[in-house]
């Protein structure tokens, strides 16, 4: 019985290990624009964020084509280690949620959030520590991740 309870243990502890990170969510805030569907104008609600960080949590454990940018992959940060700036663009029969993520370690991930901020310049932000994102929402699909490697 000893033995058996052991083994429990050990196998606990070992698949414990082998989990994959949390998918937690990224701080974030959503920035209104001037797309309509219909006669309103369409802001994404937390209930779209949160299907869309779904897929890119996804995506981060197990990357396709679809996540660029990155010399090595998976991403070496997780989801929940970034802040993102979503909005809303394109034409109001295909509206996209574009998303700027900033690492919280960052210096101007003080001001990410703040929608009057102009957000980070991608010329400037390089590295695994910021990305940008495309998400269809027509067809509920990430188009692209990517990571400004150059």
């Amino acid at each position: 019985m000893k033995r058996f309870s052991l083994l429990l243990i050990a196998s606990a502890l070992l698949f414990g290990c082998a989990t994959p990170q949390e998918n937690r969510s990224a701080g974030h805030v959503v920035i209104p624009a001037n797309v309509k569907l219909g006669q309103t104008t369409w802001v994404p609600g937390e209930g779209d964020i949160r299907d869309l960080e779904a897929q890119v949590g996804f995506l981060f454990l197990n990357p396709d084509l679809r996540l660029t940018g990155l010399p090595e992959l998976p991403p070496p940060y997780p989801l929940g280690d970034y802040l993102v700036r979503y909005t809303v663009a394109g034409p109001a029969d295909q509206p996209y949620i574009l998303g700027e993520a900033v690492h919280r370690n960052r210096p101007e991930a003080a001001t990410h959030l703040d929608p009057t901020s102009p957000g980070f310049d991608p010329k400037q932000a390089k590295g695994p520590m910021y990305f940008t994102l495309l998400y269809d929402v027509k067809t509920s699909t990430i188009r692209e991740i990517h990571f400004n490697m150059r």
